[in-house]
């Protein structure tokens, strides 16, 4: 799967906004749209020194992903879609993040055209598969060593270990139509990149119900 380059195309990393919209879970569900992006500050020292080596602001990212209406389901639940370390390729409910991790959460919304529900689709084929320890790697260290290794190349197949940034860029590209840059794999996207102005743009961030912080 590998691809001959090695210099890795420059990707503008997208800013947390320093004028954050902070809105209470309960009211935001009703703004959250279908693969929406997920970003996350860190909050741990592994989290700080994904933020370091990729010089974002954003140490994770999910999709989000509404369950299909029901007869015992009326209300659709919400769930952020991600791969985690240790963890793979899984769905939480992202009620349970906010509270969890309050003001830690950014929504941003891909520019149109973007399919939101197929981006969905795409990334539920990504749970229960393996986190990508090996990309992990690079990308802690490539801040010190650039990247020396070919780049690898773009492929459809769910059965590829990814990292949390590149199962988002994944369900976007493939489920959504919409890639953030043509000579960038979606494995080597990182999740400061997910931010990059003219493929997202910030919507709100998440904060519990009487959040005072």
């Amino acid at each position: 799967m590998g691809g001959a380059s090695r210099k890795r195309p420059h990707v503008e990393i997208g800013r947390r906004p320093k004028r954050l919209r902070l809105v209470e879970y309960s009211r935001a569900r009703s703004e959250i749209r279908n693969g929406d992006l997920l970003l996350m500050v860190p909050t741990t020292y592994v989290g700080r020194k994904i933020a370091w080596g990729t010089r974002s602001d954003y140490s994770h990212a999910a999709m989000a992903g509404y369950e299909p209406n029901g007869p015992d389901n009326p209300e659709p639940r919400l769930r952020a879609l991600e791969m985690l370390q240790f963890r793979g390729g899984r769905h939480k409910l992202l009620s349970e993040y906010v509270r969890q991790y309050p003001k830690v959460i950014d929504v941003y919304r891909p520019v149109p055209p973007y399919d939101g529900d197929a981006s969905v689709a795409w990334m539920l084929w990504l749970c229960g598969k393996h986190y990508g320890w090996f990309d992990f790697a690079m990308i802690v260290t490539r801040r010190g060593f650039g990247w020396v290794l070919p780049m690898p190349t773009d492929s459809p197949d769910p059965d590829l270990p990814r990292i949390c940034s590149a199962a988002v860029a994944y369900g976007a590209h493939y489920g959504g139509g919409k890639k953030i840059h043509a000579n960038l794999p979606d494995l080597m996207v990182f999740p400061g990149e997910l931010a990059t102005p003219g493929f997202s743009a910030y919507h709100l961030t998440l904060v519990p119900f009487g959040y005072k912080g």
